[in-house]
């Protein structure tokens, strides 16, 4: 459970202000979600401290993979981590493949529904494989529920 010393700490952690609005941030809404997977792991490493540590680290893997990602994909040359080069050199053969082509007004790009009232940040709009469509860059290893609800919010 986090704890916020006030409004203008919490508004700025889980949402984003637009036009003078703010909006929750989808990934904080779909928080709630329940994540068997995460309580399965939980109680297999049987120490919630050491799981933590496990799931920070992963965390900062994951951030440092989606950077080189994104960074390939615009065509940013930047040195690789070495820890994340044989998950880039994979993604550069799917690329390969698909033939990605991102529209480079919407890489990182604020996204929000005033209709319903979220907001997030889109990985990237991108054609894949001839198919038009949301690309969020995704680093665990599976694939869960909450993936498909974030990625409709960023196109409703």
């Amino acid at each position: 459970m986090a704890y916020y010393n006030n409004a203008d700490e919490f508004k700025a952690e889980n949402g984003h202000v637009l036009n003078g609005s703010w909006y929750p941030r989808v990934t904080r809404i779909l928080s709630i979600k329940s994540k068997p997977a995460l309580e399965n792991f939980l109680k297999e490493v049987g120490d919630y401290a050491k799981a933590e540590d496990i799931k920070n680290k992963s965390a900062e893997h994951g951030s440092l993979l989606h950077d080189a990602v994104q960074n390939f994909l615009i065509g940013k040359v930047e040195t690789v981590p070495e820890s994340v080069q044989p998950a880039v050199r994979a993604f550069e053969r799917f690329n390969q493949e698909a033939k990605i082509a991102l529209v480079p007004e919407f890489v990182e790009r604020q996204v929000w529904s005033a209709r319903h009232r979220y907001a997030g940040t889109v990985d990237a709009l991108a054609t894949i494989n001839g198919k038009f469509g949301v690309l969020d860059i995704k680093t665990s290893t599976g694939f869960y529920p909450e993936y498909n609800l974030q990625t409709a919010a960023y196109v409703s």
